[in-house]
């Protein structure tokens, strides 16, 4: 697959023993960019969370982490983006669905890919 180009936006938090949402993500209306990113490069992508600029890295080692220092990481859903981003253990792409999946792989971030 060819990553560069392409744009993904956080649309779930799923335990993968129920099969259910964690965590209800924000509104999308009020911020139709946050929690989304695109690949600059087959393995790096950026984007952005409520207040920061974020970066994707599939290689050498899979993390999200924030370019910038707005403390948003302490608002209930981006905590968790943080968090999970820090702890990813491993991926999946299935068509259009890229889970990201941290905890042990015992709860994966679903992200849809996005038309432009």
């Amino acid at each position: 697959m060819t990553w560069q180009g392409t744009t993904w936006k956080l649309a779930a938090y799923v335990n993968v023993g129920t099969g259910t949402e964690i965590l209800p993500l924000p509104d999308s209306t009020i911020c139709p960019r946050c929690f989304s990113f695109t690949f600059d490069t087959d393995s790096t992508a950026t984007g952005q969370s409520l207040s920061n600029t974020i970066v994707v890295e599939l290689k050498p080692r899979l993390i999200i982490w924030s370019r910038t220092a707005v403390y948003d990481d302490l608002i209930g859903n981006t905590a968790l983006f943080y968090a999970a981003g820090k702890s990813l253990v491993s991926f999946s792409l299935e068509g259009d669905q890229m889970k990201l999946f941290y905890n042990d792989k015992k709860d994966y971030m679903l992200f849809r890919k996005q038309q432009l």
